[in-house]
């Protein structure tokens, strides 16, 4: 039966990036100006793929007034797109500038309304985003840079 289930998972799974794809297309073709909420059917699309893989979430609490920051493990490819789904549009991610600068794939997915560009080797990034959690921002960020070898945060050096 487990074998059935991966099979009609996996075949949901090809449909639903299929559908990505289309709609991506539609959204060009129909809406050149921008009329179409392209976060909100990122969003619908994101969502169904958590359901299609079998995630689940729960959120508690109420948050606090002013800037929030979510730090958490990067233990998979998914996360972004998981937190990307569950979080408002106001919340952007702290991505690195100079590993956007690798291909038009990276810049596309790392340098957009919805991301936070830091150089990571300069001193202003920390300072920027601490001006922008001051004026209320909301930002994610994996402390670590890159997806956890062991699910465990790394040792803090001074």
């Amino acid at each position: 039966m487990s074998s059935l289930r991966f099979l009609v998972r996996l075949l949901r799974l090809l449909a639903h990036v299929c559908y990505g794809v289309l709609l991506v297309g539609a959204i060009k073709l129909l809406s050149p100006s921008g009329r179409i909420d392209r976060d909100q059917v990122a969003r619908h699309w994101s969502l169904g793929l958590i359901r299609i893989l079998g995630l689940q979430f729960r959120i508690r609490g109420e948050p606090a007034p002013g800037g929030q920051m979510i730090v958490c493990n990067h233990v998979s490819w998914l996360d972004w797109l998981f937190l990307g789904a569950v979080l408002d549009d106001d919340w952007k991610f702290v991505t690195s500038s100079t590993t956007a600068r690798t291909s038009w794939l990276h810049r596309k997915l790392m340098i957009n309304e919805r991301t936070f560009p830091v150089d990571p080797t300069s001193a202003y990034g920390v300072r920027d985003m601490a001006d922008f959690l001051l004026k209320g921002g909301k930002l994610v960020l994996f402390p670590e840079g890159r997806i956890s070898k062991t699910g465990g945060l790394m040792k803090i050096y001074d």
